[in-house]
């Protein structure tokens, strides 16, 4: 899949829902407003006893609200299933509407988080009792793929794979790319793909990335720079290199062997494979 690995329930939909109306946004003018919700809230919301963190979690699934499909959508959801099928996760969290996107893809998440504005039309009440739910004020200072990350970071996973969140809205893209920079580290590995695209933040250390057929791969830096940046299997090959994030040198490489290894001193490096057509 693009790379190599080196609670108690509520039976009533409304004893889920919180009143959230009394929080404060710090984004807006220090009122008391409807909606809003503080900095410390996504810190608070959800007690961590109330996580499945009785067993462990080595594979946490998040699906996005979000997927960038292509025409022949039946395709991708064919792709998509036999990506899922192989990170085979034991935990499964969507994004607002990402609920709908699940059962598309035949999968039943073990919790449902967001503001639930992604979707027209899409309701709450489609959730099944049985299926944890923490909805969340519109107007806050987090994403829902953010509070997602937050609470499959507790469950302390070897790694974490989002389906969806690219593509679409630029900003939303730009997003994702910190937020799993942000979440992910050395030691917890952090994927986002779609049927077109994967991406994935590398910290200092050796990683592998396996050879697609038709894709490219490329790399820049997030931080000011990454230093000792080191291919092998690449078409063009770099050698304790610098790589700074104000100029493009990583873009649009091709794999010549069965995989791509990469190796950093210092930095983080985003990390892409797409599909060249």
């Amino acid at each position: 899949i693009y790379m190599s690995y080196s609670s108690n329930k509520s039976t009533s939909k409304d004893a889920k829902i919180s009143d959230h109306s009394n929080l404060t946004s710090q984004k807006g003018s220090g009122q008391i407003c409807e909606n809003s919700c503080p900095v410390d809230f996504m810190t608070s919301i959800y007690p961590n006893d109330k996580l499945q963190k009785d067993k462990k979690h080595s594979s946490v699934l998040i699906v996005s609200a979000y997927i960038d499909f292509s025409e022949d959508k039946n395709n991708d959801l064919y792709y998509l299933k036999k990506r899922i099928s192989k990170i085979d996760p034991d935990y499964i969290i969507c994004t607002d509407s990402g609920y709908e996107i699940a059962k598309e893809l035949e999968l039943t998440p073990n919790l449902v988080v967001g503001d639930f504005d992604s979707s027209t039309g899409f309701s709450v009440n489609s959730i099944p009792d049985d299926i944890e739910m923490i909805p969340v004020p519109v107007e806050k200072d987090f994403t829902d793929m953010e509070m997602a990350l937050d609470l499959a970071v507790k469950l302390s996973p070897d790694h974490v794979n989002i389906i969806g969140g690219l593509g679409g809205r630029l900003d939303h893209t730009v997003a994702n790319m910190q937020n799993i920079a942000h979440f992910s580290s050395d030691s917890l590995i952090i994927n986002i793909f779609d049927s077109k695209n994967f991406m994935t933040a590398q910290h200092p250390g050796t990683r592998s990335y396996s050879s697609v057929f038709g894709h490219h791969f490329s790399a820049f830096a997030l931080t000011e720079k990454v230093t000792g940046l080191t291919y092998s299997g690449a078409y063009y090959p770099l050698n304790n290199d610098t790589l700074y994030n104000t100029l493009p040198l990583g873009v649009s490489n091709s794999f010549i062997e069965n995989e791509i290894t990469v190796t950093i001193d210092t930095g983080i490096l985003i990390v892409i494979i797409s599909k060249c057509k």
